[in-house]
């Protein structure tokens, strides 16, 4: 039976809660932290899921060459507030940086080599270029988005084992891409984001294939090193930060750890 003089004292508290709630929610004028960039970035698995797995046309991936002009486009309307956390702030450092950014991406149009350079995002709405805090400080710019068709088979590659792989064949060697635009001593520190499937092989049906998602962030000064062949991909490796959401995660992304096999 519904006690319906219970309703009141239930929409009051409902009332406190959401006006505390929205209270604590304060826009911030500093840049996002990098953990919530990548979060940001792991919202766009639903859009791999739906070219990668259904074959949506109207989510097909960018190429490499053609995301400038998207960013010349997020560049032509200027913030005048912050709706979201460093909005003007980034908006001012995407504008400083936007030769650097199409340099970049037009070495892009490879990544690794089996996988043409595109990148999968919400055009309209989002750029897959941000910058972020690295420790609350240290200024970063994430790469994020690259679209990998690959879908990994769960029987033999944990979750673990397949951000590895994604990590070594598809974000390292786009590293040089990175360290040959990007010179300026501001950036401390270069990540890219990746999307990617999973399946189990066993399972025939399409809506076994699940998107995945992956975050690598690392020192610039290592990267560079690494580049130019002073530093091993496994010394690099050791020295960054890598987050996952896999395809029994909702969600959260989290940190874990990964060896180079």
């Amino acid at each position: 039976m519904i006690n319906f003089y219970s309703f009141p004292m239930t929409f009051a508290f409902l009332t406190i809660f959401f006006n505390s709630f929205s209270q604590e929610i304060k826009i911030s004028a500093e840049l996002k932290n990098i953990k919530d960039v990548f979060g940001l970035a792991n919202s766009n698995r639903i859009n791999w899921e739906l070219y990668g797995k259904f074959h949506h046309q109207e989510y097909k991936p960018v190429e490499a060459e053609n995301v400038i002009e998207d960013i010349d486009k997020y560049l032509s309307k200027i913030p005048t507030t912050n709706e979201q956390n460093g909005e003007t702030k980034e908006f001012n450092l995407i504008k400083k940086y936007r030769n650097n950014f199409d340099t970049t991406f037009r070495r892009l149009q490879f990544l690794g080599s089996d996988q043409l350079g595109e990148f999968i995002y919400d055009k309209g709405r989002r750029i897959p270029v941000h910058f972020g805090l690295y420790g609350d400080t240290a200024l970063s710019v994430i790469i994020s988005d690259a679209f990998i068709d690959n879908i990994y088979n769960t029987l033999q590659l944990t979750s673990k084992q397949r951000a590895s792989k994604v990590v070594t064949t598809y974000i390292l060697p786009s590293l040089k891409a990175f360290a040959l635009s990007f010179t300026n001593k501001e950036i401390k520190y270069f990540g890219m984001t990746c999307l990617y499937g999973s399946k189990d092989f066993s399972d025939e049906g399409t809506i076994a294939i699940k998107a995945e998602f992956v975050g690598f962030i690392a020192p610039c000064n290592l990267i560079r090193k690494y580049v130019s062949g002073d530093l091993t991909e496994d010394e690099l490796v050791d020295e960054s930060d890598v987050y996952v959401c896999d395809r029994d995660m909702v969600t959260d992304i989290k940190k874990i750890k990964i060896v180079i096999e």
